[in-house]
This record gives C-alpha cells, sequence and structure tokens, in this order.
C-alpha cells in the first residue's frame, strides 16, 4: 500500500471551527468602520498523521485574513475617515454619518471522501449605499493539504459512485 493511500484511508476527522476577529475603528473619537471576521481553524486527526496539511490549510486562510485585516485597516479605514470629516465639515446635511463596515464569513460545506470545500464571504459597506460581494470557493484535498480548482472538484464528487 503506498502511503498517499494510507493517508487517506486513515482520516478520522475533519473538524472546522469559527475563529472570530471583531474590530471598531475610530476616527476623532467616533464609530467609523466595523470589521466582523468569522474564519476556519482546521483540525485534522489523527494530528500525528495530518500536520502539514492542517498547517498548509490554516496559513492560508491566516494570510486571507491578514490581506482582508490590511485592506481594511488602510484602505476603507481611509475612506471611512474622510467620508466622517465630510459628514462633519456639513452640519447642514440631512444624511447621518453611517460607520463603514467589513464583513467575512465562512461556510464549510462539504467535508467527507478527503476532500473539504469552504466558501469566504465578503460583504463591504462603504456608505452612502455602497455595498460590494464576493463569494468565493476553495476545494481542498485533506490527506495533502493541496487546493483543488472547483470545477475539477465538482467531475471528480459528480463522478458515479462518489
Amino acid at each position: 500500500m503506498n502511503l498517499s493511500k494510507e493517508i487517506s484511508e486513515n482520516i478520522k476527522t475533519v473538524e472546522v471551527a469559527p475563529e472570530y476577529i471583531k474590530k471598531t475603528l475610530k476616527f476623532d473619537d467616533s464609530d467609523v468602520l466595523h470589521i466582523n471576521i468569522k474564519y476556519p481553524d482546521v483540525k485534522i486527526l489523527p494530528a500525528v498523521l495530518y500536520q502539514k496539511p492542517e498547517k498548509r490549510i490554516n496559513n492560508f486562510y491566516d494570510s486571507v485574513i491578514k490581506n482582508f485585516l490590511s485592506f481594511c485597516e488602510k484602505r476603507l479605514y481611509k475612506s471611512a475617515a474622510a467620508e466622517f470629516i465630510s459628514y462633519k465639515n456639513n452640519p447642514d446635511s440631512d444624511i447621518d454619518f453611517k460607520p463603514f463596515g467589513a464583513v467575512m464569513t465562512f461556510e464549510a460545506a462539504y467535508n467527507k471522501q478527503d476532500f473539504l470545500r469552504i466558501y469566504l464571504d465578503v460583504s463591504i459597506y462603504a456608505g452612502k449605499n455602497r455595498e460590494n460581494r464576493a463569494k468565493k470557493s476553495h476545494v481542498w484535498k485533506i490527506s495533502d493539504g493541496t487546493l483543488i480548482p472547483p470545477k475539477k472538484f465538482d467531475k471528480i464528487i459528480n463522478q458515479p459512485n462518489n
């Protein structure tokens, strides 16, 4: 039996637990940006067999979160502060300032047959009714922690006997 097959057959459990980051950024003592992140913390058991794949998957999401936070804390915050200043400089405006918001969540949508599919949803409210949304799918081969293109995954699971 080859090692890859042995590892695949020994997967006992893949746990995907939520982790949270919540931040409120202020400008001039006022809330201008709320950041809410729910991201996956993946545990593959037995851990002795899956340290590298588990670390690879979690490092990937750590990087995604770091990039999202950097975007929020720099670019989005700068826009929120500028809009807040504009609001403060125009006290006769009929429109109240509403803090910007950035939300990232995940959903483990498929977790069997050596595959884990995770959807990430991102929503950004950037003031004055501007909202952006994005959804991204990541498919992982659990036994080695590699990303698989979603279309290839769809073909694999739609084959007979899967």
